[in-house]
């Protein structure tokens, strides 16, 4: 994965801290992930974090959520998620092929600034 790859990934998913308590995003159920349809006040980045963070297993958003929306440490998740260093960055990497796999798909609807 390339610099590059990974800053698309970042780029989307640096709003998600404004997430945290409002909108709690990680109680929405699976249906009402599958139809979310969100309103004319949310920008065109959140519409694509949804998207993406809808397609993501529960475990997958976890991680995601303690690193974007919660702010901690790779010291601080692996702890909290009790795996070493180096399956936590296994699992990162295995999240962002995944991503970049749907923004590749999705690439025809949303344009995604470098």
């Amino acid at each position: 994965m390339t610099g590059k790859e990974r800053s698309k990934i970042f780029n989307i998913f640096k709003g998600l801290s404004r997430y945290r308590s409002d909108k709690n995003i990680m109680n929405i159920s699976e249906v009402e992930e599958k139809y979310l349809v969100l309103d004319e006040s949310f920008k065109r980045s959140d519409e694509v974090m949804f998207l993406l963070y809808s397609k993501l297993s529960k475990d997958e958003k976890r991680y995601i959520d303690l690193y974007f929306r919660e702010g901690l440490t790779v010291l601080e998740i692996t702890q909290i998620m009790y795996v070493s260093e180096s399956t936590y960055y296994r699992r990162m990497k295995s999240i962002y092929r995944k991503l970049l796999n749907y923004m590749n798909d999705f690439e025809t609807i949303f344009r995604f600034e470098d």
